[in-house]
């Protein structure tokens, strides 16, 4: 027997007992009667005034996991929807309240009706809602159809159109605690998808490009499936697979590796997919260093260059702002350990140390404000020591891009934006060795778009996609 509980002392009562007549008005059939030939409905109207009279609802305790709660039981005398509301219709928010609304139904009484959350609902922002976790308190609320449109206005219409039904002045209505499994409507059952990627933003032509990718298990036993390597642009697309087997809501480390001689200098997109998801990033094939420094971390003794590439091997310097004025040698302040060809982030450089043939002051520092010049350097002798001082720039001199050295600057808090950041960023530009003029060339781009104000910014990692290639 479907049951009728009214919210007689809410706040919403007054917005809602406006649509009148709703009381007295009769129930039509059951179960809809689509089809029925008029004297038949006539008779079947006339049996369930006697019946039903009255609009009603039931909306019993539940647990979803797909996002559609089910409305037991309702009786619409004059055709309408059963509508969803949050918990904040018990604070007298009765449109926004509103998450859920079923299709149009025809005068009479319906059982289990389902009801989609946080969608369908005409003038109701829910694209970027969630749903919900744990027990939530929700209301059932059979409305009217009032403009004979049969599309549910309410929300759209501020409350002017397709009221709810009410009995004795008081809204027709049934709460229910439903409890939503973990995600809701969102859990995730693809199996295995690329929940990480790691994948250089440079190689040298003749370097070994490793890509790591996690990929995770979404479900709770174990699978298997192909997991792919895609190469592509420049004229070349490469593929390598594997067969990957994952514990249940586990994840594994999927390693690739390809020679970039295979593919040759060149922009390219690489990544690695799945069945239902991808991960990918930009990837330069190129013999041209590349640095990227900020000021952020640094301090008087010690900076962290954020980015640098070295095809062949080498390090990377630190000058001040004597290099500016000249001095390419005498400016080196520091310089980092020897790095092994490829991609290093984050490298620290101590400051007035370990510089081989440079004399420091022993409380020599850098001063606030002060410009300095991060420079990749090569290793020329082979012995793995930063030789380019002791040999007054005979030895391990500085990375190349048409003759002219690669740098990127970097200062603190008081240099303007016009001394070379991009983005916060500071720019790489080029200048010979006795001439510190390089005004910036690359800026240096994050998560797909290239920020930097130089003229040719770098792609880091692109975003998650879906499908495989």
């Amino acid at each position: 027997m479907a049951r009728t509980r009214h919210i007689g002392v809410l706040v919403v009562v007054a917005t809602l007992v406006l649509w009148g007549g709703a009381a007295a008005a009769t129930a039509g059939p059951a179960l809809g009667g689509a089809g029925i030939a008029d004297d038949t409905r006539a008779a079947q109207v006339q049996q369930q005034q006697q019946e039903d009279g009255n609009a009603s609802v039931t909306f019993d305790n539940q647990t979803v996991e797909n996002g559609t709660v089910t409305v037991q039981n309702v009786t619409l005398p004059e055709g309408g929807y059963v509508a969803v509301h949050d918990d904040r219709l018990l604070d007298g928010d009765a449109v926004e309240s509103v998450v859920g609304v079923s299709e149009y139904l025809e005068p009479g009484t319906y059982e289990n009706v389902s009801v989609a959350l946080f969608e369908g609902v005409r003038g109701a922002d829910t694209e970027n809602v969630s749903m919900p976790n744990g027990t939530e308190t929700l209301v059932a609320m059979p409305h009217q159809e009032t403009t004979g449109n049969e599309t549910y206005d309410f929300v759209f219409t501020g409350s002017a159109d397709d009221g709810p039904y009410a009995v004795d002045n008081e809204t027709v209505t049934d709460d229910a605690q439903v409890e939503f499994a973990m995600d809701g409507a969102q859990v995730d059952d693809r199996g295995l998808v690329v929940e990480s990627l790691e994948a250089p933003a440079f190689a040298a032509p003749n370097a070994t490009i490793t890509v790591n990718a996690t990929v995770a298990n979404t479900l709770d036993e174990a699978a298997s499936g192909d997991v792919a390597f895609r190469l592509a642009g420049s004229g070349a697309d490469v593929v390598v697979r594997q067969n990957v087997t994952v514990n249940a809501s586990g994840n594994e480390t999927v390693t690739f590796e390809l020679n970039a001689s295979a593919v040759g200098q060149g922009e390219y997109i690489h990544g690695v997919t799945t069945e239902n998801s991808s991960g990918f990033a930009a990837i330069e094939v190129t013999n041209e260093s590349q640095v990227r420094f900020t000021p952020a971390g640094n301090d008087a003794t010690n900076v962290t260059v954020d980015s640098v590439f070295v095809p062949e091997g080498g390090y990377v310097a630190v000058h001040d702002n004597t290099f500016l004025e000249g001095d390419t040698v005498g400016s080196v302040v520091g310089v980092s350990e020897y790095l092994e060809p490829g991609v290093h982030e984050n490298v620290s450089v101590p400051l007035f140390e370990n510089v081989s043939g440079a004399e420091f002051d022993e409380n020599a520092s850098v001063e606030p404000g002060e410009t300095l010049v991060a420079m990749p350097h090569q290793e020329t002798t082979g012995n793995e020591t930063y030789d380019f001082v002791a040999s007054d720039g005979a030895e391990d001199g500085p990375y190349t891009v048409d003759g002219e050295a690669v740098l990127g600057f970097a200062a603190g808090s008081e240099q303007s934006a016009d001394d070379g950041q991009g983005d916060g960023a500071g720019d790489q530009g080029q200048g010979s060795d006795g001439d510190a003029e390089g005004d910036g060339g690359d800026g240096q781009g994050s998560d797909g778009d290239a920020e930097g104000d130089g003229d040719d910014g770098q792609g880091g990692d692109g975003g998650q996609g879906g499908g495989q290639n």
